[in-house]
Parts: structure tokens; C-alpha cells; sequence
């Protein structure tokens, strides 16, 4: 008897169990889910490429690179490119979802991926549609949107190697015929001899000769329109020509021996047009400009792309700080430049152990005066511990000109002069304070803890008609959260966080044209603006020390104002708005991740009235209150009323009483 009392308690105990456990099983469940996160395709290395002729290939083309986020590692994935699709597993596909960074504390580490964007290299094949297409990532999360490009059945595949090769060669990769066939020596050959349509590789190892067709010994890749002819050729609409790293592998270009790693300059009229760079390192010492590109006058230069390039001159001994990339305007114009996915570090002496600071500029993007710029992209670059540095566009003749600059997407942190300066200029020939900037905008960065100023915004705007346009932007504790130079004119600062417990400015607020819609400030500063409207001292509640998304219950989820005509993504290419309004600051609160914390937070955070439901529940109907008679029965049926044993205690009764038997030999 005892033993078939002990086999019914364990049968008891088993269903109980079994309970328990799809009970555990939901709530562990809906605490742990991960939100399913469609891939974000952000941007590409090349824009246009030739879909054969990989090593003499009929049927391989060009090793194409794009960056994005939530790509994965492969599985089911596929990528679809000019009307084909190409699996995750397929021989094409040479890296899928790729992070190349190092840890932060280390000046020589590589930061390839800016702010940790993740990669995937495949190549083209001769099955491709010739002509406009898309690139797109497909996952078992979703399908991501496309970016442009442009598959051609034109245009050779060079490559470049420090070991095995020479300039006398033909540039190719097939096996080495009689000092004919074989990849070229230097960078310096590749620039000297590609032209429209063609993409050369540069395998890895360390680059450091010098262009022998350039002007001077400087330069490794010297763009001369001076004396000598032929020096370089330029590219045309979907005929690009692009120097770019062998796929998976990471060269590096120059190092302390090497005063620049490009420049592009000249005596007389020239065009430096539709080039590509990508995927490597560039190292070098100079004399204040570093692995730049330098525009003098009267050149002009467009349709230019730095992608994926991690700038840094850590090892230079001589305490000065180096540019990274300088612009400089011109009578004929610079239009059309995109600088995406970048990482500019350590320019100048390593200054992270306290000790030793740079002097000199160190900037890592001047975009400078002396003539006029328009349509400049800058986004998705990591910018930080440049003692020196600050990204900066700055002119400097009042009939300098800057207009539809776009600074989008980038982490500017731990600089030791600043974040950003967007507006000024130093006077030459004018007055002092004076930008020449007309329509800017500066829209979904993140600009933390950096020692001078988070933004400079300044001056009177070029003709009087300059309009800044700083939008979701997040600024956390710099030494000032903005600066605004006293005049500026045209100023519109809606949606951003700006946190201090400091100050939030340097000093002009009360001379400006300046007006503010739906801004978070907080952090125990105290001089708010007078001109902000909809403004919010409340906590933004930040996800982590460095975390700058918004938790579940922030004040600035759905608090923004509706800025869809300009912004349509965050960030990390969130879809904005993802509830009823757009949040405030760099980041957009998912509506997935609500769903994971709102369902049992008593707070009504996302559409839904009455009641909180989590605002994604098919209807919000309110639960019904159980009492002990609704209890017993849902106990008694799952211990099958009618079943004498379960009546545990002879009394007749199948009830709690015998629940709590059972409960109380659970060890047994």
C-alpha cells in the first residue's frame, strides 16, 4: 500500500512538475527573448565593379565589401545582388559578418570596423544582371534594404603585393610568366596606370614605397596634374576606379618613414574624380597632414569615397599632432565625397597614459575654407583619443562657402580639444567670427566625454541665410555640451540629449538665431536655453555607462517631434519612428524590445489606453479578478475530481488539504 501511495504522489508531483515547469518555460522565455533583429545593410566599398575577371576568370568578378549590422554569421543567409542570389555557404562569399576591432586601450590596436559594424566580402559572377541593382541581405530575421549598385561586364582586376612582384609586371594574379605576369610592387604603378572601370587589390603586408611618378619622394600615392602627363586618370558615372584591400585580408599603408600616404595637388587645372579607397590602414608622418588628401588650387575634386580605412600615427615620436584627411576648397569646387565607416585614433603622440599631449592640429576630418564645398558625407566614422583633435569644417575668406554637409551616424568620444566643430572661420580677409556654412546638418551622432566642447556651432552664416540643422543627436558630459558663437544665425536643435553635470554652454546662447523643439537636458546643469520649446529636465535613463540607448521607461521614447521629412533611420539603422512620435537622442527605442519589458511594468508606454498591455497585445481587455472558490476548482480538475486517490487524506474530499500533502512529501 505504501508503495502505491508513494507511485500516486510521484504520478501528483509529476503533473505538478510538469506545470511548474511550462509555467518557468514562459516566464523564462519572455525574460530571456532576444527581439528579432532584421539585418541593416548601411554601405558599400565599391559602388560599381566588373562581374568577371578575378585572376582571368570568365565567370568570378570583383570582391565587393558592405558593412551593416544584424548580418549574423552566416546559417540560411543569403545576399542578393543584381538579380542573384548568393548563399552564406557559397565559394563566392569569402567573409560574412566580420568585426575587425581590437580592445580600446591600445593606440596600435586596429579599429577596421567603425563602432563595431559588422562585414561581409563576396564576389561578383558573370550570372549578374549588367547594369543598376541592388545589394541585399537576407536572414532567418528578415530581409534588409538595399544600397545601390552598379554590375558592369568592363574594367580589368589588378593587384598589388610587397612580396613576389614588380612594377614590370602586368598587375595580375596568375602564376608568373618570364618577369610578364604577376601583381605590381608599389601603389605608386597602380595609380600611374588604372583607368576608368578598373579596381585593384592590395594584398597584405606593409606598404611603404614611395611614388616614383609623383612630384617629390613624399608621397606613396602622389595625384600630380603638374609637370608630367599621364601621372593618374579618373573615373566616370558607374565607371569608378578604386584601390581596396584583397579580400579578408587587411594591408597597411606607409608608416613613421612615410610623410604622407596621399595627396592630391597641382600647378594647373585638373580633376581628381570618381576614385575609391578602402579597407586598410593608413600610417604615416607628416608635416601636419597625415594619410590626407589635399586639395589646392585650381583642382577640383569629386565624387570621392574613403571607406572602411582605420587612420591612426601612433609611433611618431616627434610630439605633433598629424590630420587625417584635409580638404581644402577651391575655385572649381569639391562635391560629392564620402567618408563612411572610418576610424580616425591616436593621431599624434599616444596621449592615454596622461602624460604626453600632442601639439599641433590632429584633426581627423578638416573640411577647410579657400574656395567652396557642397554635398559631403560623413557618416558612420568613429572618431576618438586624438589629443588634439576634433572633426571640423571652418572656413576662412568671407567668400569661402560650405553647403549640404551631412555628418550622420558617427561616435565622436574621448578627444581631447572637442567633438565637433560645424561653423567659423578664422577671419583671413574678413571678420572673425563668420562661418560659411548654409545648410548643415548634423543629425543622429553620439559625442561623449571628450574634453573641450561636445559641438561648436558658429557665426554668421554664409549671406546671412545659413541654416544648422542638429538633429537626435546625443552629447554626454563633454567640457561644454555646445558652444554657440555669439551671431550665429539659423540654428534649429530639435530631439537631442544633452547631458552635463557641468554646463550645457560655452557662452553666445543669448546672441543667437537659434530655436529649439523637444530637447532632453539634464545632468545638474543649470543654464538651460530660453529659446527651446518642449524642453525635458528629465533623466533619459541611459542603458549603460557607455550605452547611450534609452531604457524601456525614458522620458524621451515617443517625446520628439516628427522630423521624417529629413530622418528615417537611428543609429544602428533603426526605422524611425518606431512608435508615435520619434524618440529623442541618436538612438530609437524598439517596439520589440518594449514587448520584452512592458507586458507586466504597470506603466503605459506605448500606445495603449486603459490598461498597460505592452501596446502589442491583440486587444487590451481587463483580466478578470480569481478568488479562492476559482482556486480550488482549477485544482481539484487538475487532480481529476472523481480519482479517490487523490483524496491523499481520507477525508473524503478532494481539495487544498490534499495539495498540501502532496506538496509536503515532495521530497519522498
Amino acid at each position: 500500500m505504501g508503495g502505491q501511495i508513494k507511485l500516486k504522489k510521484m504520478q501528483n508531483k509529476t503533473k505538478i512538475l510538469f506545470f511548474f515547469l511550462i509555467l518557468c518555460g514562459i516566464i523564462f522565455s519572455s525574460i530571456n527573448v532576444q527581439a528579432s533583429q532584421s539585418p541593416v545593410v548601411l554601405f558599400s566599398d565599391l559602388t560599381d565593379a566588373p562581374v568577371s575577371g578575378w585572376e582571368g576568370s570568365a565567370t568570378k568578378g570583383a570582391a565587393v565589401s558592405i558593412w551593416g549590422r544584424n548580418l549574423g554569421s552566416g546559417g540560411v543567409a543569403h545576399i542578393d545582388v543584381c538579380g542573384q542570389e548568393i548563399a552564406s555557404d557559397s565559394a563566392d562569399v569569402v567573409e560574412w559578418g566580420v568585426v575587425n576591432i581590437a580592445g580600446e586601450n591600445d593606440p596600435a590596436d586596429v579599429y577596421l570596423s567603425s563602432q563595431g559594424l559588422e562585414r561581409i566580402t563576396f564576389h561578383l559572377n558573370s550570372n549578374m544582371t549588367i547594369g543598376a541593382g541592388k545589394i541585399s541581405v537576407t536572414t532567418a530575421d528578415g530581409v534588409s534594404s538595399g544600397v545601390d549598385f552598379y554590375c558592369r561586364d568592363n574594367g580589368n582586376i589588378y593587384f598589388v603585393d610587397d612580396v613576389g612582384s614588380a612594377d614590370s609586371y602586368n598587375g595580375k594574379m596568375s602564376s608568373y610568366q618570364g618577369n610578364i605576369s604577376g601583381p605590381w610592387a608599389t601603389l605608386g604603378m597602380a595609380k600611374k596606370t588604372l583607368t576608368a572601370g578598373d579596381v585593384c587589390y592590395i594584398r597584405a603586408g606593409i606598404h611603404t614605397a614611395v611614388d616614383q611618378w609623383g612630384y617629390d619622394e613624399n608621397y606613396i600615392m602622389d595625384f600630380w596634374t603638374g609637370a608630367g602627363a599621364n601621372i593618374f586618370h579618373n573615373g566616370t558615372v558607374n565607371n569608378s576606379i578604386a584601390i581596396v584591400a584583397y579580400p579578408g585580408e587587411i594591408p597597411q599603408i606607409g608608416d613613421i618613414d612615410n610623410e604622407y600616404v596621399m595627396i592630391f595637388r597641382g600647378s594647373t587645372p585638373g580633376t581628381f574624380s570618381h576614385w575609391t579607397f578602402g579597407k586598410m590602414m593608413f600610417r604615416s608622418e607628416g608635416n601636419n597632414i597625415n594619410s590626407s588628401v589635399t586639395i589646392t588650387a585650381p583642382l577640383r575634386n569629386d565624387y570621392l569615397r574613403f571607406v572602411g580605412i582605420d587612420f591612426s600615427t601612433v609611433g611618431i615620436i616627434e610630439r605633433v599632432a598629424k590630420t587625417a584627411v584635409q580638404i581644402s576648397g577651391n575655385a572649381n569646387g569639391s562635391e560629392y565625397i564620402w567618408f563612411l565607416g572610418n576610424n580616425f585614433h591616436d593621431l599624434g603622440v599616444n596621449d592615454r597614459d596622461g602624460i604626453y599631449y600632442a601639439s599641433g592640429g590632429g584633426y581627423p576630418i578638416y573640411l577647410g575654407g579657400f574656395g567652396w564645398h557642397r554635398y559631403t558625407y560623413i557618416g558612420y566614422n568613429e572618431m576618438h583619443h586624438n589629443p588634439q583633435g576634433r572633426l571640423q569644417v571652418y572656413g576662412h575668406y568671407v567668400t569661402d562657402w560650405a553647403d549640404e554637409i551631412y555628418i550622420y551616424n558617427n561616435y565622436i568620444h574621448d578627444q581631447g580639444r572637442g567633438g565637433a566643430v560645424i561653423g567659423g572661420g578664422d577671419g583671413n580677409g574678413g571678420s572673425y567670427d563668420y562661418s560659411f556654412v548654409q545648410d548643415l546638418y548634423f543629425f543622429n551622432n553620439v559625442v561623449s566625454n571628450n574634453s573641450g566642447d561636445g559641438i561648436t556651432v558658429g557665426g554668421v552664416n554664409y549671406g546671412g541665410s545659413g541654416r544648422y540643422k542638429i538633429y537626435n543627436n546625443t552629447l554626454y558630459e563633454n567640457a561644454n555640451v555646445i558652444h554657440m558663437i555669439d551671431d550665429t544665425e539659423s540654428a534649429d536643435i530639435s530631439n537631442n540629449i544633452f547631458y552635463s553635470s557641468t554646463s550645457f554652454f560655452d557662452d553666445g546662447q543669448s546672441e543667437i538665431d537659434a530655436f529649439g523643439r523637444n530637447n532632453v537636458w539634464y545632468g545638474g546643469a543649470s543654464d538651460y536655453p530660453t529659446w527651446d520649446s518642449g524642453d525635458i529636465a528629465t533623466d533619459p535613463k541611459f542603458t549603460g555607462s557607455e550605452d547611450y540607448s534609452l531604457q524601456y521607461n525614458s522620458a524621451a521614447i515617443d517625446a520628439g517631434v516628427d522630423l521624417s521629412a529629413i530622418l528615417t533611420n537611428d543609429i544602428v539603422g533603426t526605422v524611425r519612428p518606431q512608435g508615435v512620435s520619434y524618440d529623442i537622442g541618436a538612438f530609437e527605442y524598439t517596439s520589440a524590445e518594449k514587448s520584452i519589458e512592458t507586458c507586466s511594468d504597470n506603466i503605459q508606454n506605448q500606445d495603449e489606453t486603459g490598461i498597460d498591455c505592452g501596446g502589442v497585445c491583440d486587444a487590451c481587455v481587463v483580466p478578470a479578478t480569481y478568488n479562492l472558490t476559482n482556486f480550488i476548482s482549477a485544482i481539484t480538475n487538475w487532480l481529476q475530481i472523481g480519482n479517490t486517490e487523490s483524496d491523499v487524506n481520507s477525508d473524503g474530499i478532494v481539495n487544498t488539504r490534499d495539495l498540501d500533502m502532496v506538496m509536503s512529501g515532495w521530497g519522498e
